[in-house]
């Protein structure tokens, strides 16, 4: 069967927004839920806010004053943001888990229903398998996506404007320096974001024309051994196979070089943090060495948001 007359999983190069309003009307029964996973974003970013700073305040009392009763505040706050941190993590993963398998089973089952209504005509010119795939991998694949798309919306946007707001109060021109690493971060993301995006398209359409290639072959096998077309049904499936391997290795590809551009970048950032912040500890400036280390944390946590949002 060509693929031609029922693949219609290509993709155009835009955000489908009617599509998306559909998809999001399953997710209603999961507000509560969903509000609970941005409540969670908010709070993880706010503690991965305040970790550098409760570290700058026991680094510049030790350093100042030695271990002194004061330190005892430090540590029980730092005690404190971790316990936070590990109990919302939790809590956003029980959230994350009822809202995708809710939305998952919602989807598949309003799937069935429509395919109850439709004409023969539809099943005439699509494979079993192929409806299959969509009806499981991708339901659970589009499912998935919702929370954890709402959770990295709304913790990355928020641990991105603290840590700019926290630099720029502790240090502007260190704050500055760090930023600098904003535009090629950005550049870098928005390049492998589109060729990640248009490989995984490719992934999960070949993956569906192998599932409806798996029910041809087994439905038709009589017709096959009749025919004698073995050797041609393997050749036909072996050309769907490299096809996937090749959309895989160069999705994996992709994936392999974007993650460790982001995390140079990153170090960039720490490099010049420590450049910078060295610099101006020498000239006695003002700078602690405690904010220098918050700097060089932030510095790295700054690319963490970028890189889940970009996923």
């Amino acid at each position: 069967m060509s693929h031609d007359h029922w693949d219609d999983d290509t993709y155009q190069g835009h955000l489908d927004l009617a599509l998306w309003r559909r998809i999001a009307r399953h997710a209603r029964p999961y507000a509560w839920p969903l509000a609970g996973l941005g409540f969670s974003g908010l709070v993880i970013a706010i503690v991965d806010v305040l970790f550098p700073l409760v570290t700058a305040t026991v680094i510049d009392e030790a350093t100042e004053h030695g271990l002194t009763s004061r330190l005892n505040w430090a540590w029980a706050a730092y005690g404190l943001l971790i316990l936070v941190f590990a109990g919302f993590v939790r809590w956003f993963i029980v959230l994350a888990g009822r809202v995708a398998t809710g939305v998952a089973y919602d989807l598949r089952c309003a799937a069935f229903d429509r395919l109850q209504e439709l004409s023969f005509s539809y099943f005439d010119v699509r494979p079993v398998g192929w409806l299959v795939t969509r009806l499981t991998s991708d339901c659970s694949k589009v499912s998935s996506l919702m929370p954890w798309f709402a959770l990295d919306l709304v913790w990355g946007t928020f641990s991105i404007a603290g840590i700019i707001v926290a630099m720029l109060l502790l240090d502007v021109t260190l704050a500055l320096a760090v930023m600098a690493i904003v535009p090629p971060l950005a550049i870098v993301t928005v390049f492998f974001q589109k060729r990640l995006l248009g490989s995984s398209r490719l992934i999960r359409r070949t993956n569906s024309q192998m599932t409806a290639s798996y029910n041809e072959c087994i439905q038709g096998v009589r017709t096959t051994k009749t025919l004698v077309r073995e050797s041609a049904n393997l050749g036909e499936f072996q050309d769907q196979s490299t096809a996937m391997e090749r959309f895989s290795m160069r999705n994996a590809l992709q994936s392999a070089v974007y993650l460790p551009a982001v995390i140079v970048l990153g170090s960039v950032g720490v490099g010049l943090a420590l450049w910078r912040g060295g610099v101006e500890i020498e000239q006695a400036t003002g700078l602690t060495l405690g904010t220098l280390v918050a700097f060089m944390q932030y510095a790295g946590l700054f690319s963490m948001p970028i890189q889940e949002l970009a996923r």
